[in-house]
């Protein structure tokens, strides 16, 4: 992964991703890393209710939110609007695609953030600054497919020990892979020898359509890693696949 901006500082993490079929048949995804032990969980509901409204659940799901893609502005101390292009929203935004990749990704899609509609920047005494987001995301693997996206970001003052508290809401549903996530699962499994590759993309920026699905994993990884290390001062993003190896498990 690599930090945008001209600093140009890149952060190298191990990451396992667990890629498994549920008992309902399900593909379920799991990622960790030892950059992001460090890191506690979101942070408390005190810290949404001094900004002013309950603490809402972790995640909406895609298609239950309230389907009309509009921002819900907050409660109690007053938001300054900010321009979509402001460096702080672009930066919002960003970790706000990379948590909504890792929840919803899979080897059959990924989400990346394609523009920033509306942005405001809430400045919450003793605990930090909050921003509302509406933007508009697009499908790694087809730039033609949008989907319309509100979220919140809550970035902790002065505590580098929380990852910042991410909510959101799609507009609309989003591509079904389960077919091409079960193509996969049957190669992968299937496979005589674990499978083993290095530098992905390659130096020239390509990808085999083989390889296309481990990529949308390693951006489901990311995903996580980035939000856990992530602060207001940082835009991560995925640059390269070093090395990847497939590690069978005994069942």
């Amino acid at each position: 992964m690599e930090r945008g901006g001209n600093g140009g500082q890149r952060l190298k993490t191990n990451c396992e991703i667990l890629f498994e079929r549920t008992r309902r048949g399900a593909r379920s995804l799991r990622a960790k890393s030892p950059h992001a032990t460090r890191r506690g969980q979101p942070g408390s509901a005190r810290a949404w209710e001094l900004a002013g409204r309950p603490a809402p659940p972790r995640l909406l799901p895609a298609g239950q939110g309230s389907g009309t893609g509009a921002m819900e502005l907050p409660r109690g101390p007053a938001a300054t609007e900010l321009p979509p292009s402001h460096y702080s929203a672009t930066r919002a935004a960003a970790l706000a695609a990379c948590y909504i990749c890792h929840r919803l990704g899979s080897p059959g899609h990924g989400l990346a953030p394609r523009t920033v509609r509306r942005a405001h920047r809430q400045d919450i005494d003793g605990v930090g600054h909050k921003y509302y987001l509406e933007l508009v995301l697009e499908d790694i693997t087809d730039n033609d497919r949008t989907v319309n996206c509100t979220a919140e970001v809550l970035y902790h003052l002065g505590n580098k020990n929380i990852a910042p508290d991410v909510q959101f809401t799609t507009e609309g549903e989003l591509q079904n892979t389960d077919e091409a996530d079960n193509i996969f699962y049957n190669r992968i499994k299937s496979l005589e020898k674990e499978l083993v590759a290095e530098n992905i993309p390659d130096s020239h920026g390509n990808v085999s359509p083989e390889m296309q699905p481990i990529q949308l994993l390693a951006w489901v990884a990311s995903g996580f890693v980035i939000w856990q290390n992530s602060t207001e001062n940082t835009k991560f993003q995925l640059a390269q696949i070093k090395h990847v190896k497939q590690v069978r498990r005994p069942s």
